[in-house]
């Protein structure tokens, strides 16, 4: 009998490759998650489980049993699978896809001898329970860990703590709160794929890769809450905001900006999160390049930019320039780069002469002369609070 299935192995063998893209389309046809979409993760992971799956259950027919490094591969993947919240029904859909495409094949290839049949797939059908048990064991021991990882991670913690709630936070110190603590607010480049659940599981790793260097860096898990966009971070004491840049950026795989406020009392860190927050945006609207911040960096594009009760008199004075665009673009262009009218002409590509004609417009038309002290700080407001509402 297994000399029979040895033929059979031997035409099957060279189109496992076929075989496991057609397990992936047909998965992904039938999975609500990809409604027929097949992202890349699936072309290359699941396409390269379905092969190892399908080569095991054909060595069963050969009287091989499943290798344990093979088994613990599944086990990792599965492990790596339920991180990314991918349910496990999901998961062992595929092998179900390959046990059901090789009864295909077999029936054919042994359709001259049909009582081979059933003892070729009890043989195949092992090797899926052996699969099956790797991949449950996998999630399981996710199960065993994800809450202690997420204790660790300090997630609630920081959540609770923005909301106002410092009793996790006070719970994770064991009741002994640093003096000082750095609340920083991280911003992260989106993550990579153009399919939804591609980005996720992306995100998913990423976050994983910081929280890894996090510890690498500071010897335990700060505190951290991170989503797919960014997070906040709290760490004890002060921090080297260089060096911790650095090393998110190495974890993140892409330039990271993040901005630092010093947190005194675990009540002061709502009120550090929005100033962090709105350096963030500071640093957005006004162009600034990737990197560390602190308000001091951008403590005059932040005290321009407050709220207060002259700001919307100050910001009336510019409402003439609504709808008309360029005269903002010439505003912007002349501010950042600090007055000079020809590296201003250059950024909007036009003429210096065409800048100063422009400014006369915004005088004109608002009674704002740059030229002079007030109508400089006067439109120095408004630029500083255009910027903040241009970032996203």
């Amino acid at each position: 009998m297994t000399e029979r299935y040895a033929d059979v192995v031997r035409r099957l063998e060279p189109r496992v490759p076929a075989l496991a893209r057609a397990v992936v389309a047909g998965y992904a046809e039938e999975s609500p998650l990809y409604g027929g979409r097949i992202p890349l993760q699936l072309q290359t992971v699941m396409a390269s489980t379905c092969r190892m799956a399908l080569r095991l259950m054909l060595g069963s027919l050969l009287g091989q049993d499943p290798p344990d490094a093979d088994l613990r591969l599944i086990r990792e993947r599965a492990r790596e699978r339920a991180a990314e919240e991918l349910p496990f029904q999901e998961y062992v859909r595929a092998f179900h896809g390959c046990l059901y495409l090789l009864w295909d094949e077999l029936g054919r290839a042994l359709a001259g001898d049909p009582g081979a049949l059933g003892p070729a797939m009890r043989r195949a059908h092992g090797v899926y329970d052996s699969i099956q048990e790797a991949g449950a064991a996998g999630y399981d021991e996710h199960a065993r860990t994800a809450a202690v990882e997420y204790d660790r991670s300090g997630a609630r913690a920081v959540s609770a703590l923005l909301a106002g709630d410092p009793s996790r936070v006070v719970a994770h110190f064991q009741g002994e709160v640093p003096a000082v603590l750095t609340l920083v607010v991280l911003e992260l480049p989106p993550s990579g794929g153009a399919e939804p659940a591609t980005r996720r599981v992306a995100a998913h790793r990423r976050a994983r890769r910081i929280l890894d260097e996090l510890e690498r860096l500071y010897g335990d898990a700060p505190p951290a809450d991170l989503r797919s966009s960014g997070g906040v971070l709290l760490l004890t004491g002060t921090v080297d905001l260089a060096v911790l840049a650095a090393r998110v950026e190495s974890a993140a795989g892409g330039p990271v900006t993040l901005a630092a406020e010093t947190v005194r009392s675990p009540a002061d860190a709502p009120e550090a999160a929005s100033a962090a927050r709105r350096v963030l945006g500071i640093v957005r609207g006004t162009g600034r390049p990737p990197g560390p911040y602190r308000l001091e960096d951008v403590a005059l594009d932040y005290h321009l930019g407050a709220d207060s009760p002259a700001a919307p008199v100050l910001l009336g004075a510019m409402a003439p320039l609504r709808g008309r665009g360029e005269l903002w673009d010439t505003l912007l262009a002349y501010f950042a780069h600090d007055f000079d009218r020809r590296r201003a002409a250059r950024a909007l590509a036009v003429h210096p002469n065409t800048v100063d004609n422009r400014l006369a417009r915004v005088h004109a038309l608002t009674g704002v002369d740059v030229t002079t002290a007030d109508g400089l700080l006067t439109a120095a407001v408004a630029v500083a609070h255009r910027r903040r509402s241009a970032a996203p």
